[in-house]
């Protein structure tokens, strides 16, 4: 929405300080990112119209300025602010705006924005509980529209925004975009939520933020604003009577009883002061009573002012509505209706203050006399929930269904709004339907876990199940065992097990699919439990169902669950026959089936990278992703961190951060710790390889930090990760001081569950420590871990010794082992594993003093080094050739464009025929970073300094072709 101006303004006063301190900001040099600007004060202090002036002033200075305002009336209106802040401007856009954004990233937006002209609902399918990726798009958008001169957006009573809105600017805050955009937003801090303030702590925490509270008006302030006609005793008592708020000033000087101003209240509060009420309230009654009556119906009705909606509302023709419209605006109730600009309530307190004053029963009337007209207009089933949650009355089908539907057209967009309307259509149900009521409560615990509200979800499925018989029907027991699954995921094991052993010991043996279902569950919880023999035995009975389409899913998990404990055992052949079975039983299903046991192969995932099966666990993790599409968080984050670290093991190391960090927003959003830590962990570890030190410490130190605070199983590969971390980056490191888990005095349990490829690193850690001994013993375990059947279990044994026979100047004995586990890494598919075995190789020969073999074996590690992006490892072959003699330029060896990856090759012809790495991205459906960071690894590959000159390399082999 533009910036008008407004008739009637009263002047402003008492804040040209905080003014230009705000425009200074706006004005400033451009910074990298984003900015954020938040504005706190009380209600009426004159955050408005700062924010009215600093848009004005901005547009002096040539900048584009776009102004949304939160409503408390609308809170269930996603994205709302956002909308009322941009949509017009996006409307106003070209076709060639929208072509150069590509036609996903606009049909993601739409799901925020209706200019974007595709419904939510025809898209809904892309987003669900990936908001991250619809926060992306929207991200994409606003870069694509900020102009050079700069772009201010301010969002107004940020206190009334909806949870998706305060997503989405949590997203902006966390990964601000580029160009010179500032976000102003104002809003009053003890009315702000929880989430509110966090999103706002955080830009500030971040460097990018700056907060400015407003404060009363001085008394010589207040004089001015009233003018000079008031004496000097009347302006004292009107300041003391509103304590400096501009708000309250105005409405207690314009009441003709100076009874309602003359005395001193004790405190004003958040909520208006009975005397301000009573001020405000006099201005509407001195109208009309025909005209009272469409103030109080616009204030159902909703803004901006809808003359027909109004009529409805107060049940007259619609002639006279406009006739009282003209009435409100002549006496400033009313603003706007002027050019392009809407008619508003000349501010959001006073449309508050008319709802609340109109009689209950009157309001009831007008809702329900709306939601009949909107129907009749064929309203969307959100337009319509927002009245019938308020009035309708038990046993109404009709308006169940519309809030159930409302609901499930919103839920992946925005689950908290989905998850009230699903309350109040509950509420609807009367207690003698209760097949009605058992569905309805598991659709909303559902919700409300996707919404990140999991103990609420729990607590509907805890009162579903509390006084109710086991065995009771199968709806029963779907809610049993989605309430022992998410108290799974919460960590809580203890008490689930005796609750569905009561289900399954009332289920009808003639219903092996229910069985099946108690029994997989059952299995799943003894196994978290440490109960693994238990676990095994109701594992083995969900294998022996017969395969009914209904359980062929089940089937596969259980198989992938015992592939996962034969592993833990040692196992290994049973343990890869098993995973054989699971695979196989996941790859015969239709995507219908699989979508209905999503979460079923988390241990087949964990099994298939435990046994090096890394291509299968990331087609199984791209598969689950693609099903699941946005309708299950907890499946998209964990397949998103199984494709991430199968992408890590095969050296595909852009690709796996991308994966990792798409992980990471969603485990933020939904605030699941375990995974959050894990995807932050996986990150860290790619930072390192890719050489970015600095931030893989501080990666590595948020992943410590969760893991302490939350006790999370991951605490052992989290703080060695630090460690060699801080190793590699050249800080002092203390392993037994810095590290109690690890235990790295007297080696723990924990130190040796250690992954083969941890405990290759940590060797190294030991042997540049001058700790053979311990580094010896860690050599025990992970040559335990070795098996032909565990892709890279050998190469890592082998690597490891040779690190430490490096260590111990046995630089014969270094030499082969390198060979072998170079060998070993080659037919298992690890080219970044090759090039690190290369490297020990190369360090091998160089300390024989066979230095031409070993700079040649050098020149191959790079080369395998650059085409996976592990840059850290390229600086440390050159540095090992430079010790030889060599002289090597700064950057890696030159290599023609054929000689680049497949997809570096698509992207480096589009590069040459002038494509941005937005339209790239966009073109071949990959995040903008992922292009720039293969671009990068491009030019580090073929030597050039730009990529003009990658253009013209690129068309220079063609035309030789």
């Amino acid at each position: 929405m533009r910036v008008r101006s407004q008739p009637g303004r009263t002047r402003f006063v008492g804040r040209a300080a905080e003014l230009a301190e705000l425009v200074s900001i706006v004005d400033g040099p451009p910074a990298p990112g984003f900015r954020f600007v938040q504005i706190a004060g009380e209600p009426g202090i004159g955050k408005s119209r700062l924010l009215a002036e600093l848009a004005a002033a901005a547009r002096d200075k040539g900048q584009e300025v776009l102004v949304g305002r939160a409503s408390e009336f609308e809170t269930d209106r996603p994205f709302g602010v956002f909308a009322d802040a941009l949509d017009d401007h996006f409307a106003a856009l070209g076709p060639a705006w929208y072509e150069r954004l590509g036609a996903v990233a606009v049909a993601r937006c739409a799901a925020v924005f209706p200019a974007f002209g595709v419904a939510a609902e025809e898209v809904g399918d892309h987003l669900g509980a990936e908001r991250h990726v619809l926060h992306r798009a929207v991200r994409a958008a606003l870069e694509a529209v900020v102009g050079r001169a700069g772009l201010v957006v301010v969002l107004d009573d940020l206190h009334w925004a909806d949870v998706a809105s305060l997503e989405l600017l949590d997203h902006l805050v966390r990964r601000p975009g580029r160009g010179r955009l500032t976000f102003v937003v104002a809003h009053r801090p003890r009315q702000l939520s929880v989430a509110g303030h966090t999103v706002l702590a955080r830009a500030m925490s971040d460097g990018r933020g700056h907060r400015l509270e407003l404060g009363p008006l001085s008394e010589e302030a207040t004089a001015e604003l009233l003018g000079p006609g008031t004496g000097r005793a009347r302006a004292a008592g009107l300041h003391r009577a509103s304590r400096g708020n501009p708000f309250y000033l105005q409405a207690l000087a314009a009441s003709a009883d100076p009874a309602v101003w003359q005395h001193n209240p004790a405190e004003l509060t958040e909520e208006l002061p009975a005397h301000v009420r009573a001020a405000l309230l006099s201005e509407v009654d001195r109208l009309t009573p025909v005209t009272r009556l469409v103030v109080r119906a616009a204030a159902v009705a909703g803004e901006p002012v809808d003359a027909e909606l109004v009529a409805v509302t107060a049940v007259l023709p619609v002639v006279q509505v406009r006739a009282a419209l003209d009435e409100t605006l002549a006496a400033d109730i009313f603003r706007g209706g002027t050019g392009t600009r809407a008619v508003e309530f000349r501010h959001p307190l006073l449309r508050h203050l008319v709802y609340d004053a109109a009689p209950l029963s009157w309001r009831d009337g007008a809702h329900r006399r709306l939601a009949e007209v909107l129907a009749r207009r064929g309203a969307v089933p959100e337009d319509l929930a927002r009245h019938l949650e308020l009035t309708a009355r038990p046993g109404d089908t009709a308006a169940v269904r519309v809030l159930v539907d409302a609901a499930n057209r919103v839920r992946f967009r925005a689950p908290a709004t989905a998850a009230r309307w699903l309350a109040a259509a509950l509420g609807l149900v009367p207690a003698s339907a209760v097949a009605d009521r058992l569905a309805l409560q598991l659709e909303l615990a559902c919700t409300l876990t996707a919404a990140g509200r999991t103990e609420e979800g729990v607590e509907v499925l805890r009162r579903l199940i509390r006084g109710r018989p086991p065995g009771g029907s199968s709806a029963h027991t779907r809610a049993v065992v989605l309430w022992s699954t998410v108290e799974r995921w919460l960590g809580r094991f203890q008490a689930l097990a005796p609750v569905l052993r009561a289900e399954l010991a009332t289920i009808d043996e003639s219903d092996p699919v229910t069985a099946a279902t108690l029994h997989h569950e059952l299995a799943y919880v003894e196994h978290a439990l440490g109960n693994q023999e238990v676990a095994e035995q109701h594992a083995l009975a969900v294998t022996r169902t017969p395969p009914v389409p209904q359980v062929r899913g089940l089937r596969a998990s259980a198989s992938g669950l015992l592939a996962y404990n034969r592993f833990r055992a040692r196992d290994i052949p049973a343990a890869a026959g098993l995973l054989d079975e699971a695979t196989a039983g996941f790859d015969q299903l239709t995507d219908d089936e699989l979508s209905e046991h999503l979460l079923a192969v988390e241990h087949s995932h964990w099994a298939g990278l435990f046994l090096g099966r890394y291509q299968d666990s990331l087609r199984l993790a791209k598969r689950v992703l693609a099903v699941a599409g946005t309708g299950h968080h907890l499946a998209v984050l964990r397949s998103q961190l199984r494709a991430a670290t199968a992408l890590y093991m095969l050296g595909e190391l852009a690709e796996a951060e991308q994966f990792a960090e798409e992980a990471i927003e969603v485990a933020t959003l939904v605030d699941q710790p375990l995974e959050l830590a894990l995807s932050l962990l996986l990150t860290s570890e790619v930072a390192v390889d890719r050489g970015d030190l600095d931030r893989a410490v501080r990666l590595a130190e948020d992943v410590v930090e969760i893991a302490r605070k939350h006790e999370l199983r991951s605490i052992g590969p989290a703080v060695f990760q630090l460690a060699e971390a801080r190793r590699v980056a050249g800080r002092p490191v203390d392993l037994v001081a810095d590290f109690p888990e690890l235990g790295y005095d007297h080696p723990s349990r924990r130190v040796w569950e250690l992954p083969s490829f941890q405990l290759e690193q940590l060797i190294a850690h030991a042997v540049a420590l001058g700790e053979f001994d311990y580094a010896e013993q860690a050599l025990a375990h992970c040559r335990m871990l070795a098996h032909e059947l565990v892709r890279g279990s050998i190469g890592h044994a082998k690597l490891s010794e040779a690190l430490l026979s490096l260590g111990r100047k046995d630089a014969a004995a270094a030499a082969g082992l390198a060979r072998a586990a170079m060998a070993a890494f080659a037919a298992d598919g690890m080219p970044l594993n090759v090039g690190k075995a290369q490297l020990t190789l190369g360090s091998a020969l160089a300390e024989l003093g066979e230095r031409a073999q070993a700079l040649a074996e050098l020149d191959r590690a790079i080369v395998l080094f650059t085409g996976c992006g592990a840059h850290r490892w390229v600086e440390q072959a050159v540095k090992l050739q430079r010790k030889q003699g060599r002289r090597v330029a700064k950057s890696a060896p030159r290599v023609s464009p054929g000689e680049l990856t497949v997809r570096e090759t698509e992207i480096a012809e589009l590069v040459s025929q002038g494509l941005s790495n937005k339209a790239i991205a966009e073109r071949l459906v990959l995040s903008e970073r992922t292009v720039t960071t293969h671009v990068s690894n491009i030019l580090a590959k073929t030597g050039l300094p730009s990529r003009t000159a990658l253009a013209a390399q690129v068309l220079r082999a063609a035309n030789e072709e």
